[in-house]
């Protein structure tokens, strides 16, 4: 077991030998600390991400300084480099995303075909045929002998229009 102190609080902190030259978080101040070869002494490691510390306060004049706590010793987990496949962890994580996104949206699809023909769906299908027809109706000129006038067949293709938008409406709730 190598014990060394953290450079940026200077907690005594351990890892396995086979850990040498890894780098650790020190989760007390979280400064990332290279971990020194198993002959080295347990002195303080130079932080890589220097944080700023501000000196302990001076005890008062008269004072006996008090002795050192007991230390206790952290067993820690290695931190990937940052030059170690930062980009494969950001590639395999889109991927995870992008996968989710389309089992989402196959779900979302296969929910849809299990409905079947809903009411709405059949208020816009109806809609829209009967909106054809009188389209249909209209411009064979099946308004233009009424009592009407020319007033007929705008009449018909304004409702025509609304019946064909009312379908496409309930088609796309649905």
């Amino acid at each position: 077991m190598i014990r060394f102190k953290c450079g940026g609080c200077g907690k005594m902190l351990g890892m396995p030998e086979s850990e040498a030259g890894k780098l650790v978080v020190c989760p007390v101040c979280k400064a990332k600390t290279r971990i020194p070869a198993p002959g080295a002494t347990p002195g303080p490691a130079s932080p890589l991400a220097p944080t700023p510390r501000t000196a302990p306060p001076m005890p008062a004049a008269g004072t006996a300084p008090k002795p050192p706590p007991h230390e206790e010793i952290i067993d820690l987990e290695t931190v990937e480099e940052e030059a170690d496949r930062p980009t494969k962890k950001r590639a395999k994580t889109a991927r995870r995303q992008d996968q989710d996104d389309e089992d989402h949206d196959e779900e979302v699809w296969d929910d849809e075909e299990k409905q079947g023909l809903t009411a709405n769906r059949i208020r816009g299908m109806v809609g829209i045929v009967l909106g054809l027809a009188l389209l249909a109706f209209v411009i064979l000129g099946g308004l233009s002998n009424t009592q009407m006038g020319d007033a007929g067949p705008i009449i018909g293709y304004v409702l025509a229009g609304l019946l064909v938008v009312a379908g496409i409406y309930y088609l796309i709730t649905g």
